[in-house]
């Protein structure tokens, strides 16, 4: 195995890939990771790449997140919007890289991790987990 593709697996739970909307909250210091003004807020609009019970890996097009915001470890707002429900939970920046390598201003896939959730919202990620899992589709309630 090529060594400078090998990484070794940090996660303690399987990913499952599924594309979900999703908005993240955070202040403009994720887009240069300055403590400048932390009172302006963002509202992002991006898609889920793979979602796990402990974190999520969000695709957020045409922004640039900053390596060193995630070092920071600043709690964050998210909101995935299910097929059936919408979940809000805390969650923590641990990784960030381009979309693109060839164009590092065309959007980021930002790793986070899972802080906070209600138990409610915690049985609708299992149980949306459970049924991607299984491939068995889900439907909207309205």
């Amino acid at each position: 195995m090529d060594e400078r593709n090998h990484h070794k697996e940090r996660r303690q739970s399987p990913r499952t890939r599924t594309q979900c909307n999703a908005e993240l909250t955070a202040t403009a210091s994720l887009l240069d990771a300055s403590p400048e003004d932390e009172s302006a807020r963002l509202v992002l609009l991006g898609q889920t790449q793979d979602i796990s019970a402990d974190g999520v890996a969000l695709i957020i097009p045409s922004i640039r997140v900053h390596e060193e915001y995630c070092a920071k470890q600043r709690e964050l707002k998210l909101s995935l919007h299910l097929p059936a429900t919408a979940i809000e939970m805390d969650v923590t920046p641990v990784r960030s890289r381009p979309v693109d390598g060839d164009d590092p201003d065309g959007g980021s896939i930002l790793g986070v991790r899972i802080n906070g959730l209600g138990k409610t919202q915690e049985n609708q990620l299992k149980n949306y987990l459970q049924f991607i899992s299984q491939g068995a589709p889900l439907s909207r309630t309205e």
